[in-house]
Formats: structure tokens, sequence, C-alpha cells
């Protein structure tokens, strides 16, 4: 493997290349571990969950850059890890049909859930962190309570595997759910009852949707992006009770108007918010990581490409936050070692998550300015 050494914004040092002599010294003492396959941010940004084609998923704290615990338990490939947002549960979804629950300062245990017949793809939170839904290649979802050990409600869901779903953030009630169908559904959750209601269908994907993400400053502003090398804006304002009641009808659902983003060359796998909402990170099997600004209106919601970078030999995920005064890393080879880390008086941290021969999970920083931000 070559140098291959990356740079970060202006007045910042060259960082670490990805195979020198200084950098096998910095290897020393530091965990070995398997290729990662998905991530994730703890909301109060002091630690990281990693799972790892080893079945287990490490647990590293972002203040001290060590590795805390690694969590074992799952037999298969581990698809999903989700903190809730009050930061005291950590939830994992994988191959092997199952949903596990764990503790996330001590990382114990909570509990396993079994309702899924399939893998197990995805799961989200609701904001009150005491409610999730999960999503897997049986073509259900399913809502839980994290006391719970059995799900509160499960339903059919798409006509293929259900991929990706996203809660709106005020009061999750609202759900969006996409699928290898094509389809965006939206549901109406009523989680004393419980039911789970299709309010719309919506089409105009070519193909599988993979990730679907609602905006922090919206419940009608969405995101989908799927093997079509679209990201697709939705503003569900425009989508009139006629309109949603036709939606239902229709074998395909409605072709509700919306923005489309193009630049992708082959599928995108993964899109997120930041936390503000004005900031939208796509990646996928192109290699890429783009960085849109979003212009979101009482007349349409619009993001134009704001920088793009590559980031790895093959396909990446990311996670998107907004932070300021904190401490990153612009390299973090989790696979072999924690390298070191810089402070930035304002950034934009995207952690992508590499599943090449590598296996590394990058933190970058993006040079991009928007009006308002200091």
């Amino acid at each position: 493997m070559g140098g291959g050494v990356s740079a970060g914004p202006k007045n910042f040092p060259l960082y670490l290349s990805l195979s020198t002599n200084k950098m096998d010294e910095e290897r020393q003492g530091y965990e070995k571990l398997f290729p990662v396959w998905c991530i994730a941010l703890c909301p109060n940004g002091k630690q990281m969950a990693a799972a790892s084609s080893d079945n287990k998923i490490h647990l590293w704290c972002l203040m001290t850059y060590q590795l805390l615990i690694s969590l074992t338990g799952h037999g298969d490939t581990i698809w999903c890890v989700q903190y809730s947002p009050d930061c005291q549960v950590l939830a994992s979804t994988s191959s092997d049909g199952t949903i596990r629950l764990w503790e996330v300062d001590t990382g114990f245990p909570i509990s396993i859930l079994r309702a899924h017949a399939n893998w197990v793809w995805s799961l989200q939170f609701a904001p009150n962190s005491q409610n999730f839904a999960s999503a897997g290649a049986d073509t259900r979802i399913f809502l839980w309570d994290v006391d719970q050990n059995v799900p509160l409600l499960g339903k059919s869901a798409h006509a293929k595997s259900v991929m990706s779903l996203s809660f709106a953030p005020t009061d999750g009630r609202k759900l969006v759910t996409v699928g290898a169908d094509s389809i965006v559904c939206v549901w109406h959750v009523n989680w004393e009852l419980p039911t789970c209601d299709l309010r719309a269908r919506l089409e105009g994907h070519l193909g599988c949707i993979n990730s679907v993400a609602i905006s922090p400053n919206s419940d009608t502003f969405l995101v989908t992006v799927g093997e079509d090398c679209m990201a697709r804006l939705w503003n569900l304002k425009d989508l009139t009770k006629d309109t949603a009641r036709e939606s239902i009808e229709k074998p395909r659902g409605y072709n509700l108007e919306h923005h489309q983003l193009t630049g992708h060359t082959e599928a995108i796998y993964k899109v997120a918010f930041s936390q503000c909402g004005r900031i939208l990170a796509t990646v996928g099997r192109d290699s890429t990581v783009r960085i849109w600004n979003i212009q979101p209106s009482k007349a349409a919601f619009k993001a134009s490409l704001q920088t793009s970078f590559k980031a790895h030999e093959s396909w990446v995920l990311t996670e998107v936050g907004k932070k300021k005064k904190s401490v990153f890393e612009e390299v973090c080879d989790v696979a072999q070692y924690v390298a070191r880390w810089l402070r930035l008086s304002y950034w934009i941290c995207m952690v992508v998550c590499c599943m090449n021969q590598y296996h590394h999970i990058y933190f970058r920083s993006a040079t991009v300015s928007f009006p308002g931000t200091t």
C-alpha cells in the first residue's frame, strides 16, 4: 500500500500518511480490530460505536481516544448501531435476525429482541428515547419499547426488504421507511394504542432506496438515496390530503414533485443531515463523499453542491455532525490503531466507515462556509 498522505485545511499541517515509519511507531500500543461495517456517534459527543466483521461492537471514548469495551453476542454481520437520544441505550441489528440493547456507560447487555424473520437492516430511536422502530429483509417494520422484550406492533411495510427508516424530529409520530421496492412510505405512529397507519406512498427512484433522512429542522423535509445514483429531496407539505389518499390507492404510489441531486456516478448508500439541518452529506459506491448546502424555503427544498472528496478505494458510509471548538481526528484507523487528533474552531465532521481491504474509519473536516456561521 502506498503512502497516501491526507492534507487538512489551510494553516494546518499535513496529517498522517497511511504507510510510513512514523505511522508504524504510532501503531504500537493500540488495539488491532477487524474491518468496520457500521458506526454511530453518541449524541453527547463522548462516545463512538463501531461494529466490525468479527461481529463485535467496539465502543471508543472520544475524549481520550481509547477503546472502552468490545461488546459480543451477535452471531452474524452487524448492519446498524444506534444510540438513543438520551445516550442511555445503544441498539444494534444483525443478519442473525436479532436486535440487541446495551447500556452505554457499562456496555452491559440489556436485552435480546427477536421478531424479524430475516436480516435486520436498520433501527431508529424515536425522540423520546423510550421507543424505536426496526426494519428488515422480511419486508416488515416493528415498533418497540426499550423496557419490553416483545414488539408493540409488527407491520408489513414494503413489497421487498425495508432498507432504512427515519423518525420526524419533533414527536416521533411521523415515520418514513424506504425499501428495495423503490417506494417511500410515510406512516403515522400512535405509541399509546399502538398503531402505525400508512399515510402516503411515493415513487420516483429507479431501483432500491438505500437510506432516508429527515431534516432536524422540519418534519416535512426529507432526503432519500438509492441505486439510481440520485439523492432526492422531498417536501411532504406538497402532499395534499387528496394526493396522499391517491398515493395509497396507486400500485406504485404518487410521484410527488421533488428536487434531484446529481453527481454520484454509482449507487448512493447513505445520507445524513448535520445537526443544524443546513448541511447534507451523501456517500456511495463511487468512493466519494459529497457535501450539499441545503436551501429550504416555503416554496422549495433545494440543495447545491458545496464540496466533494474521494475518501476510499471502495464504498463508504457516513454520519454527520456540527460542532464548535471540538476535537476530531483527520484519519482514525480503527482497524489497526488510533492516531492523533486536532482542534479546530469550526468544522463539519464526517465519520466515514470504509469497507475496502484497508478497513479504515476516517474523521474528515470539510472547509465549507455558510452564511451566518462563525
